[in-house]
């Protein structure tokens, strides 16, 4: 049986599919660019709730932007594109009256209203249709998936996916860090780490990030699991951990310090935040005594050239300041600035800071939108891990952890220049969104087809 909308939707997806097909004869990027649309947009209109899973599957694609047409065509906003135009069919298939926005859609409506708006200033206009379509696409995610997860299948297949991406660039990045072993060197007092493992997301300091937050998400789901179930999920978790740890991020290793804190306090019990705090003391004092690399590069914070290493980061914060008070509505849509990093030139294409980047980016509504989406995904997570019960308070904790690194990483680092992690954190704010929510459905510890699950509404 086809669900919900019948042969005619299902002709359109098919023709699709089979387009993508035919244009593999001609070019063989076009034609994976073309299949992975063509997947969003056939999930999409199946149910809502694979939305969020077919995007954590499309993570590890994100590096992948092929010419076509002689243009940049990225993976990820393919893929964004394919699924948003499938929720709207499905919106307009179900001759709805209206839709209903909540107070985290509304919020993440005011932020891509600041993208849109942020054509009139100085953007250059082909980088601003790409934010369009991206942040377009991903908005129109998010309020789908922030719905369909307040069911626990939809929420166990999302970390299904997570976890396949996750333990994908988890194992990406251990054998780029073995492969990378026998050549690698610190300088400047460790400052200065070559090679860097960068997984597939080209940057040490996203690939750290990215395998964070997956890892917390696992977690969190790991306290819901049984038996058998638990071992193989914090097996999983602690393979993606131990990978984070291998770029040499120090924004990653404070990230991930913050969340495992934060998963253990919000737990309410001091015996796991003292055991937390112990075990991070031991390992901090482990890898400066017998660390070599990873000790250098911890010690180098303490450096006595700190001005020299570090004052970068705050010309950065200066200059992203001095654009705002320029383009305070619309930003600018880029950001160059050439200084000195560790006693060499560097180039720097975003203010090293979250909001900063988006305001500068985007301008400040943008911003201002953003962070309300995140305060409405704190709050769902935090009520969740609080208040809720079996499932849903386990995955409220590792909701809330993810949260916290991402927040804390986001003074150190712009994350949103990285397609992965954007669309990741995307999906992680809907799902923390919709454990908050009352109707919330316990987690489901064997996540079926999609035909079983329940409709959605508009």
């Amino acid at each position: 049986m086809i669900p919900t909308f019948g042969l005619r939707t299902f002709g359109i997806a098919a023709a699709c599919v089979v387009g993508a097909a035919v244009l593999g004869v001609y070019d063989p990027a076009i034609a994976g660019i073309a299949a992975l649309f063509a997947a969003g947009f056939v999930l999409a209109t199946i149910h809502p709730g694979l939305v969020a899973a077919y995007l954590a599957l499309a993570l590890p694609f994100g590096h992948w932007h092929p010419q076509v047409i002689g243009s940049q065509a990225p993976a990820l906003e393919a893929a964004s594109a394919g699924v948003a135009l499938g929720c709207l069919t499905r919106i307009v298939s179900s001759r709805s009256p209206g839709i209903r926005l909540g107070g985290a859609d509304a919020a993440f409506a005011l932020f891509f209203a600041g993208v849109v708006l942020s054509g009139i200033g100085p953007v250059p206009k082909g980088a601003w249709a790409h934010d369009v379509v991206f942040w377009g696409a991903l908005a129109i995610a998010f309020r789908t998936s922030s719905r369909a997860m307040r069911s626990g299948r939809s929420r166990a297949l999302f970390l299904g996916g997570v976890a396949v991406a996750g333990s994908a660039e988890a194992i990406v990045t251990i054998v780029q860090y073995a492969q990378g072993a026998s050549e690698r060197f610190s300088r400047l007092g460790g400052a200065i780490v070559y090679p860097q493992p960068v997984g597939t997301l080209e940057n040490p300091n996203s690939a750290a990030p990215f395998l964070v937050l997956c890892m917390l998400l696992l977690a969190g789901r790991a306290l819901a699991e049984p038996g058998g179930r638990r071992a193989v999920v914090v097996t999983v978790a602690f393979l993606v951990g131990v990978a984070s740890l291998l770029p040499y991020s120090r924004g990653g290793w404070i990230a991930l310090a913050v969340g495992l804190i934060a998963f253990s306090a919000v737990q309410r019990r001091v015996r796991y935040l003292i055991g937390t705090l112990a075990l991070l003391g031991g390992l901090l004092v482990a890898a400066i005594v017998f660390g070599g690399t990873f000790g250098s590069r911890i010690t180098s914070v303490a450096s006595r050239h700190f001005s020299d290493l570090y004052g970068f980061r705050l010309t950065l914060a200066g200059r992203a300041v001095h654009l705002l008070v320029h383009h305070p509505l619309t930003g600018t849509g880029v950001f160059h600035e050439i200084g000195t990093y560790a006693g060499r030139p560097s180039l720097a294409t975003h203010p090293h800071d979250l909001l900063l980047g988006v305001a500068v980016f985007f301008g400040i509504p943008a911003a201002l939108g953003f962070l309300g989406v995140l305060v409405f995904a704190f709050r769902g997570s935090i009520r969740a891990a609080l208040d809720g019960s079996g499932g849903i308070r386990a995955e409220g904790i590792g909701a809330f952890a993810a949260l916290a690194a991402f927040f804390v990483n986001g003074f150190l680092e712009y994350q949103f220049w990285n397609q992965s992690m954007a669309v990741l954190v995307v999906l992680a704010l809907a799902y923390a969104v919709a454990l908050g929510e009352p109707d919330a459905a316990p987690s489901s510890t064997s996540p079926t087809i999609a035909a079983s699950m329940p409709a959605e509404a508009p």
